[in-house]
C-alpha cells in the first residue's frame, strides 16, 4: 500500500525555483518539437483514479491518485492545463476539508502542490499532496513544471487549484508522459488525513489535456468526482444495485440493446426500470461486477474490435462509461468478473483459448492497477468464479474434458492452491451442468449448485475450499422448461437463493434457501424471454 519512491540524488528544494523561468521558456520549444515530430495514434478515455488508506505512525492517510487513461500503450500525454481541484462532500456535513501538504520551516521547504525532486526523511513526506505528469514525487527527473497561470503559493493558501491553472511535462522525451502497458499516466496524488475525512468526501478534478492522436496534437477535457476511501473492510458484492444488502437482478436485451434491472426485496420486485442508455451496436456482454467498490454492480462489454468497456452504475442508472482496455485478440476471452484481490472491487479474469493461459486485470473503476498470469488451464472449462474458501478473494472452479472438477484458490495475481475437488465419487458426468456457485449455507464459502439436463434433478455441494464437505439433493426433478437463471441473496440472510425462469413464457420464480433445503418460494413476476439475466 505504501508507494515505492524512486531513489535519486539529493538536490536543494530551492534549486527548482531558481531555474523555473528558463525551464518554462524551454517549454515552448518542447511543444513545437512535439507537434512536428511523428506522433503515436492515441485516444484519451478520461480521468481515472486509484484509492487506498495507509495507517502510518503519525497519521492515517486517505489517498486518491488521479490518472489520465488511454487506450494504447504508445499514447503520449503532452500537457495538462485549466486544472481545478477541490474537496467536497454531498453526503456528510463537515468543516472544510484540507489536503495534507507537508512543509518544513527548519529546512526552508514550503508547502507546495508541485512535486519535489527528492524526499526528505520522514513518513509525512511520502504522503504529501502534489501534481505531476507521470513521475512520483521524489524523482529527480520528474520534469513537471508550472506555467505562469499556476500560482502555487495562492493555491496552497486556498487549499485548492483554481483559475485555469496548468502544468507541463518537459522534456518531451523523458518518457513519463507515455501511457505504457498500464494505459495510464499519473497526474497527481491528493491526500487527506483522518482528521478531515468524513464519509462521502470526494475530490472534484477537472482539467484539459493535450495529447498525441492520429499524428497530431489533440485536446480533451474531463471532470470527475473521485471519492476518498474509508479504509473499512468492504465486502465485495457482484449483484447489488441499491446498497440495501439484497441482491438485485440485471437483464440485457441484445435485440433492443437495452439493460434493465429489478431491485429485490425477497420475492418482491420493489422497483425496476429500463436504463436510458442504449448499448452501442457491436457490443457483446461480458459480465458484471462492482469494479469501483461503490456497492452497485457494473457491467463489462466488449466491442467489435475486441476492446473492453465498463458501465459504472449507481442504482438504476449508468453514471459513467469508458474503455478499460485496448483491443484484445479474439482468442483472449473473458471467463469471469470477481474480486480476486480482496479489495472490494471486481477484477476481470481472461483466458487465452489458444494457449490455455489464464490472466487477470486488477481493477479500480476504469483503471487497471495491475495485471498478470494466474496459470494455465488447457483442456478445462471455467464453470464459476466465487469465494470457495471464505478469504474474501474469489476463486475459480474448473471442469476438465473428462469431468474432473478442480478449484484454483486465488490471492490476487497469485495462484495459492490448485487441486482437484476431494470427497467426491469421481468425475462428474456431462449430463450434470453447474447452475451456479454461491454461498447457500451461510458459512461464508461458496457452494456449487448442479442441475441434471435431462432429469431436471437439482443437487448441491457444500464446499470448504477444494473440499466437498457434504452434498445432497435439493429437488428430485423440476420440469426442464424451468431453468436456474442465477443465484442471488434476495432476502439478505447471508444465504444465496435460486432464481428460476420458465423459458417458454418468461415467468420468474424464486427459492429462498437454507443450505440445501428450500425454505420458501414463489412467483416473482414475468420477464419476457428476450431479456437475458446478467451474471458475473
Amino acid at each position: 500500500m505504501i508507494r515505492r519512491m524512486t531513489d535519486c540524488a539529493l538536490i536543494p528544494y530551492g534549486a527548482r525555483d531558481a531555474n523555473m523561468f528558463n525551464r518554462t521558456i524551454a517549454l515552448a520549444a518542447a511543444l513545437l518539437s512535439w507537434t512536428t515530430a511523428p506522433l503515436a495514434v492515441a485516444d484519451f478515455t478520461g480521468f481515472g483514479s486509484t484509492s487506498f488508506v495507509v495507517q502510518g505512525d503519525l497519521h492515517t492517510y486517505h489517498i486518491v491518485e488521479v490518472y489520465a487513461t488511454f487506450d494504447n500503450p504508445s499514447d503520449r500525454l503532452l500537457n495538462v492545463f485549466d486544472v481545478t481541484t477541490a474537496l467536497a462532500n454531498d453526503v456528510t456535513a463537515q468543516p472544510t476539508a484540507a489536503f495534507f501538504q507537508m512543509e518544513s520551516v527548519e529546512d526552508e521547504i514550503p508547502a507546495s502542490f508541485l512535486p519535489m525532486a527528492y524526499l526528505p526523511p520522514g513518513e509525512e513526506w511520502r504522503f504529501d499532496t502534489y501534481v505531476t505528469i507521470g513521475a512520483e514525487q521524489g524523482n529527480l527527473f520528474n520534469g513537471t513544471v508550472e506555467d505562469p497561470s499556476f500560482v502555487d503559493a495562492k493555491f496552497v493558501t486556498a487549499n485548492t487549484i483554481t483559475g485555469g491553472a496548468g502544468w507541463f511535462n518537459v522534456p518531451p522525451n523523458n518518457g513519463f508522459g507515455n501511457a505504457g502497458s498500464d494505459l495510464k499516466v499519473l497526474l497527481g496524488v491528493f491526500v487527506v488525513t483522518t482528521e478531515f475525512y468524513k464519509p462521502g468526501l470526494y475530490l472534484g478534478f477537472t482539467g484539459t489535456i493535450g495529447y498525441s492522436r492520429n499524428g497530431a496534437v489533440a485536446f480533451a477535457s474531463h471532470a470527475r468526482k473521485l471519492f476518498y476511501p474509508s479504509g473499512a473492510v468492504v465486502d465485495y458484492v457482484s449483484d447489488h444495485l441499491d446498497q440495501d444488502g439484497k441482491s438485485d437482478i440485471v437483464f440485457y436485451n441484445p435485440t433492443s440493446r437495452q439493460v434493465a434491472a429489478w431491485l429485490m426485496e425477497g420475492l418482491t420486485r420493489k422497483a425496476g426500470a429500463i436504463f436510458p442508455d442504449v448499448v452501442p451496436a457491436g457490443y457483446q456482454l461480458q459480465g458484471m461486477g462492482d469494479l469501483d467498490g461503490n456497492a452497485s454492480t457494473d457491467i463489462v462489454w466488449r466491442d467489435a474490435s475486441g476492446r473492453f468497456h465498463a458501465w459504472m452504475t449507481n442504482g438504476l442508472s449508468v453514471v459513467e462509461s469508458a474503455a478499460i482496455s485496448v483491443a484484445q485478440p479474439a482468442h483472449v476471452q473473458c471467463i469471469g468478473i470477481g474480486d480476486i484481490s480482496g479489495d472490494g472491487r471486481g477484477d476481470v479474469v481472461l483466458r487465452n483459448t489458444s494457449t490455455g493461459e489464464v490472466t487477470a486485470w486488477l481493477m479500480d473503476g476504469f483503471v487497471r492497477i495491475a495485471e498478470g498470469s494466474l496459470g494455465n488451464a488447457s483442456g478445462q472449462t471455467c464453470e464459476a468464479i466465487a469465494d470457495f474458501d471464505g478469504d474474501a478473494k474469489q476463486d475459480l472452479l474448473w471442469r476438465s474434458t473428462t469431468g474432473v472438477m478442480s478449484v484454483w484458490l486465488l490471492n490476487g495475481l497469485d495462484l495459492a492452491t490448485q487441486s482437484n475437488v476431494t470427497n467426491v465419487a469421481g468425475a462428474v458426468a456431462s449430463s450434470w451442468l453447474v447452475a451456479g456457485a454461491a454461498d447457500v449455507s451461510g458459512d461464508g464459502k461458496a457452494d456449487v449448485v448442479w442441475r441434471h439436463q435431462s432429469l431436471g434433478m437439482v443437487t448441491g455441494w457444500l464446499m470448504n475450499g477444494s473440499i466437498r464437505d457434504s452434498g445432497g439433493i435439493m429437488h428430485a426433478g423440476i420440469p426442464l422448461m424451468w431453468r436456474i437463471e442465477a443465484l442471488r441473496d434476495i432476502d439478505d440472510d447471508g444465504k444465496y437463493d435460486l432464481i428460476w425462469r420458465n423459458t417458454a413464457n418468461g415467468d420468474m420464480n424464486g427459492w429462498i434457501m437454507n443450505g440445501l433445503s428450500k425454505a420458501s418460494g414463489g412467483f416473482i413476476r414475468n420477464a419476457q424471454p428476450q431479456w437475458a439475466v446478467v451474471v458475473p
